[in-house]
């Protein structure tokens, strides 16, 4: 046997950290055994209250499949009007110098022009078939989305604010918003048409 209390102190370190870092090896291994684990925990008792939650409400999976499908065929739907919205603001276009900041500020401001008239014509057939309360909201809605697209747009185009480039930033911004409004006002009709 060893007599530990004999050997020199010089011999004796090796052994000690090989023992601490064998110590500390060990409990890092406990560690990240335990937090996976533990994350694993987590997330069966995650899936457990989702499985509660969806028994409550009377949800299969096939619903939640159903439903993941229609919110796909939306945002498809949606992303299809945008690009019928954009190409008719393409086809409007006047041939201009587009190589010059001018020409590029003048082509923005037309083709925000078309957006916002087929924007017009779109707010004006929905408030044809709204009636009431639901007019009343949509044109709060409106006038709402209306700030909000200005100040969105001013926001975007601001680190260029007194520069010949700001209406370059700022009005294909807004008529990328709206462009959008009109995919939500059609895709809204649609579904009013479709109830």
């Amino acid at each position: 046997m060893l007599d530990w209390s004999t050997l020199p102190l010089k011999e004796l370190l090796p052994w000690l950290g090989g023992a601490a870092l064998a110590a500390a090896g060990f409990l890092l291994k406990r560690c990240f055994e335990d937090a996976g684990g533990r994350e694993r925990r987590e997330k069966l008792a995650s899936l457990a209250a989702l499985k509660r939650e969806m028994d409550d409400a009377d949800l299969s999976i096939d619903d939640l499949l159903a439903l993941d499908e229609d919110i796909r065929k939306r945002r498809q739907n949606h992303r299809n009007i945008e690009d019928e919205v954009q190409d008719a603001i393409s086809s409007h276009r006047v041939v201009s110098a587009r190589d010059t900041q001018g020409g590029m500020n003048s082509l923005a401001a037309a083709d925000l022009e078309v957006a916002r008239s087929m924007l017009k014509k779109a707010v004006v057939e929905l408030e044809l078939v709204c009636e009431g309360t639901d007019r009343e909201r949509f044109e709060e809605a409106q006038q709402a989305w209306e700030q909000y697209a200005e100040a969105e747009a001013r926001h975007r185009a601001s680190s260029f604010e007194g520069g010949t480039i700001y209406p370059t930033i700022y009005l294909p911004e807004l008529e990328r918003l709206t462009v959008s409004r009109i995919a939500d006002i059609k895709e809204h009709m649609n579904w009013l048409e479709n109830r």
